[in-house]
């Protein structure tokens, strides 16, 4: 187990997500912020971005990843997947299942 002085902070994780999406489908960091609607700091640690299925396949091999699901194989009308809601850089936290329904503040 990873003790929480050694995991990345949730600004952190989610910079990481960003650039991801960015240098992955080879767009600019604003059109990642654009295309991700929810992320995980805590329950798990992943987003959601809106994108094709080719897309996505170019996430598969990237080290870090370790799976891709299609928004067909969860919830595709309401994309509640448990993460938190993201806003163009901007995170809304939702409960966590986990613990009861606490969450961290906002990151800015």
């Amino acid at each position: 187990m990873v003790s929480t002085d050694e995991r990345p902070s949730p600004e952190e994780m989610v910079s990481t997500y960003e650039r991801t999406c960015a240098s992955v489908l080879g767009i600019s960091l604003e059109e990642a912020k654009a295309k991700i609607y929810a992320c995980s700091t805590t329950t798990y640690h992943g987003f959601q971005a809106v994108m094709t299925e080719e897309e996505s396949e170019k996430f598969r091999g990237v080290p870090g990843v370790l799976f891709i699901l299609p928004d067909c194989f969860l919830d595709p009308v309401n994309k509640t997947y448990g993460g938190d809601v993201y806003k163009n850089g901007v995170i809304e936290p939702r409960p966590s299942p986990l613990d009861g329904g606490s969450s961290q503040g906002k990151l800015d």
